[in-house]
């Protein structure tokens, strides 16, 4: 290896050079930076991505979405999600955690959403604030601030990739009535979003911004309740929504997959993540052999409702496009199974096969219900590290059976009334679960399920002219 306080440059061109040399790759590598501020980076095969956060990660679904999403329309990358949430938890009480938690997971990326728990929202049932209010809801947001930044320090420490989520909103536009409506909370929340993207901006990290566009939607479509009963966890649909805004965020939904066929045969087919094979004109129309090689995402009902709000259908395409078809009306059908009629127009303009009933879907749904299973089984973990945390310095009661009720029983006696129910439940199954040693397991199984070998099945797709 050259050793550069040894080597002795005899031209002055060629220090010249290399000087020139060392300014053009630091400017490379400056722009190469900025340019990944701006979005998000697309998860890779073999990447672990941490979610880290509070109630809204710990038992919302939008984290599995993405996995979803990633698990169907990018099968050949195997990305494991793990949710590191916490109900109750907060960007500063969080801190003490981010080690274990995070940290030691070895996450390539970890995107980080707190606010909800950060804000004091108590400080904001009203717009008619006196000063010691106020002053109150600033000593909240500097130390919300001032935690966020020592996250992000931390994992930039170790050369992970922290990505800001900006808040998902509080409902305070909505109509529940089962809640106290704290009328002036998404305020609070829309300054932690703008401190997010702040401290994102200052270290030169991707942000994601939730807040703006679902509080748009809250605003928009009262009715929803798109953040829940308790106008603070977005329900499945919400977190479906959730999920587009990251997704969409990372650039997603731009590459074209599926099929353009010319009918006259004079074009061979131009396929993208497809094959198709023996194609042929029959009566008047076409057959051929198709095999995709991704999955569609699973429609189901939150999705059905999510894509009238936000266009969903924008990332879960799979276009069959054939062009100078004679005017007309033709059958679709896929093995022998009629999937629809369509006008030679429609055709043209491009048959979404992601969003039919097709063999493909139907694996979809098999992974979709791996993923369920995953999620299920990450919940019930979260809830034992939640329980673990609030008894640190009494870790080792919580084995025995008698001192862990007497702990749990003192714990709910201290608690708030308005909540003792919640952790109440929270203790119980926290018992039941102490003594299931498969629960990691479980977890484990339903992640390798996710992405476990499937034929992507190659299809017969015939495609007839309609008779009148």
């Amino acid at each position: 290896m050259l050793n550069p306080l040894s080597f002795s440059v005899k031209s002055s061109k060629v220090v010249r050079s290399l000087f020139l040399w060392c300014i053009m790759a630091t400017v490379s590598l400056s722009a190469s930076l900025a340019c990944a501020q701006d979005t998000p980076p697309l998860f890779k095969d073999g990447q672990n991505i941490v979610f880290y956060g509070d109630s809204i990660t710990h038992g919302g679904w939008y984290l599995y979405y993405i996995q979803l999403f990633y698990a169907t329309r990018f099968p050949e990358r195997l990305v494991t999600v793990t949710n590191s949430g916490i109900s109750g938890a907060s960007a500063r009480g969080s801190l003490k955690r981010i080690d274990f938690d995070v940290l030691e997971k070895n996450p390539d990326q970890v995107y980080v959403m707190f606010g909800m728990n950060d804000v004091g929202r108590s400080n904001y049932k009203s717009s008619d604030a006196d000063k010691k209010t106020l002053a109150a809801r600033r000593k909240s947001l500097t130390a919300f601030e001032s935690s966020m930044a020592e996250t992000i320090r931390l994992i930039q420490a170790t050369g992970t990739l922290p990505v800001v989520i900006l808040p998902s909103p509080y409902d305070q536009y909505g109509t529940t009535p089962s809640a106290e409506n704290l009328t002036v909370c998404n305020d609070g929340l829309a300054e932690c979003a703008l401190i997010g993207r702040k401290l994102a901006d200052e270290a030169g990290i991707p942000w994601v911004d939730l807040h703006t566009p679902m509080t748009e939607l809250l605003k928009k479509h009262p009715e929803l309740n798109l953040c829940g009963r308790d106008r603070v966890h977005p329900g499945k649909t919400g977190h479906m929504v959730m999920a587009y805004f990251i997704l969409q965020a990372q650039g997603l939904g731009r590459e074209p997959v599926g099929a353009i066929i010319d009918f006259t045969g004079k074009n061979p087919p131009l396929t993208k993540k497809c094959q198709i094979k023996n194609m042929k004109t029959s009566e008047g129309g076409l057959e051929f052999d198709y095999c995709p090689k991704s999955l569609p995402f699973p429609v189901f009902k939150e999705y059905t409702e999510a894509a009238e709000l936000v266009d969903w259908n924008q990332l879960n395409k799979e276009m069959l496009k054939i062009n100078n078809l004679p005017p007309g009306d033709y059958s679709l059908s896929l093995d022998g199974k009629k999937l629809g009629v369509f006008s030679a127009e429609q055709f043209k303009e491009g048959i979404n096969m992601a969003l039919l009933p097709t063999p493909q879907a139907e694996i979809a749904r098999q992974v979709l219900r791996a993923v369920i299973a995953k999620a299920d089984a990450d919940r019930e973990l979260r809830r034992m590290v939640q329980v673990e945390l609030m008894f640190e310095k009494d870790k080792d009661s919580l084995s025995d059976p008698q001192a862990r009720e007497q702990l749990f029983k003192d714990k709910l006696e201290k608690i708030n009334p308005k909540y003792r129910t919640y952790y109440a439940g929270v203790f119980e199954r926290y018992s039941k679960l102490a003594d299931s040693p498969d629960l990691e397991k479980k977890a484990m199984d339903a992640q390798a399920l996710i992405y476990a070998p499937r034929d992507m099945k190659t299809c017969h797709m015939e495609i007839k002219p309609v008779k009148k």
